[in-house]
């Protein structure tokens, strides 16, 4: 956290106590890898920004070794034990959201406020996948936000098996009415291999898949399944979708390739109508030019199965605390500072 924590000074820096806002790499700059390329800037430029040395100097070593050395780290873990599910729309997630304008305000940051914002209340119901041929055998499964859920009794199909969306394109005459699997392994990023988990619902139902079942974006497991968001858009129906294993999806695969499978799949999942919650913001008002503003910013709500402490609590509290020590220090930047606490961010971001 005190690396992250240091990053974030490092653009305040620049970007607030400067006159100027430009990109800048020096000969003198202490951290080579940092450094981009030679530094293209006049020289009456350069000789400003390093003068502001030592008020940078100041906030890293409050931040790393002096009176702020841990606090970020310690406000996170403190926020996530105590706000565990964060889901948009739930009351958990009002309270968490007083609690930073609350922490804002004993920082001393100016016009602390809630911003009201329109959410999605997504309710996770029984969910439960059942193998019923060839073989008898319970699958994993965490249905993705916001899903719709099955009929009551829950959906019994023939089962189809992709490795790729390219695949699942080639088998397309073989989808009406069945349940597709994507199995596509681990595909080198999070942002490569996520895509089948957003885009693969709708991809299948515009084949007449009535679900869709995806592996778990993740280069490893033991057995964990994952959730995450989707996106439906408004062209084709949208049916229910839950994240596997991936070993399930292995072993769902191996089986494909040897014969029919039929699945029973339950998901009472819900979506409800929209309710209202803030975006919380507080700031640091500039002393030259108060209408320009450097914001920071990461989203408060999480998913339900875990405690969101890197997505986003740490981006939550790495905002909140940047500002909170320039403020204890003393230190009057000539723009504006501005924390941005969003209320919504995990699921339904494209739906509407």
């Amino acid at each position: 956290m005190s690396n992250i924590a240091t990053q974030i000074f490092h653009i305040f820096f620049l970007l607030c106590f400067c006159s100027e806002i430009w990109p800048i790499t020096t000969q003198k700059n202490r951290n080579p890898s940092l450094q981009q390329g030679p530094c293209n800037l006049p020289s009456f430029l350069i000789t400003e920004i390093q003068n502001y040395q030592p008020i940078a100097d100041e906030i890293m070593n409050a931040a790393i070794s002096g009176a702020w050395k841990g606090r970020t780290f310690e406000g996170v873990t403190t926020f996530v034990d105590k706000y565990v599910n964060r889901l948009s729309g739930t009351p958990e997630l009002e309270e968490s959201i007083d609690y930073m304008m609350e922490k804002m305000i004993a920082a001393g940051l100016d016009n602390v406020r809630g911003e009201d914002v329109q959410v999605p209340r997504w309710i996770r119901g029984e969910e439960k996948a059942t193998l019923v041929e060839p073989v008898v055998k319970t699958i994993s499964i965490l249905g993705v936000g916001p899903s719709v859920g099955t009929p009551i009794g829950g959906i019994s199909s023939e089962v189809i098996v992709v490795r790729s969306f390219d695949e699942l394109d080639e088998k397309k005459d073989e989808i009406l009415g069945k349940i597709v699997v994507y199995n596509q392994g681990w595909l080198g990023s999070y942002v490569e291999t996520s895509q089948y988990r957003g885009n693969g619902p709708t991809r299948a139902s515009a084949y007449g898949a009535v679900a869709a079942l995806i592996e778990s974006a993740t280069p490893y497991s033991l057995y964990t399944v994952h959730t995450g968001g989707i996106y439906y858009g408004s062209t084709y129906p949208r049916i229910p979708a839950a994240c596997i294993t991936r070993e399930d999806a292995e072993f769902l695969f191996r089986v494909y390739s040897r014969e029919s499978m039929v699945l029973n799949l339950t998901m009472m999942d819900e979506e409800l109508s929209r309710v209202t919650s803030r975006n919380a913001i507080g700031e640091i008002t500039g002393s030259l030019n108060p209408e320009e503003i450097v914001v920071v910013s990461g989203h408060i709500d999480a998913w339900d199965q875990g405690q969101g402490a890197m997505d986003d609590a740490g981006g939550v509290f790495v905002s909140v605390e940047a500002l909170a020590l320039i403020k204890y220090l003393g230190l009057t930047p000539k723009r504006t500072m501005q924390a941005i606490l969003v209320g919504f961010c995990m699921n339904d971001v494209r739906q509407k």
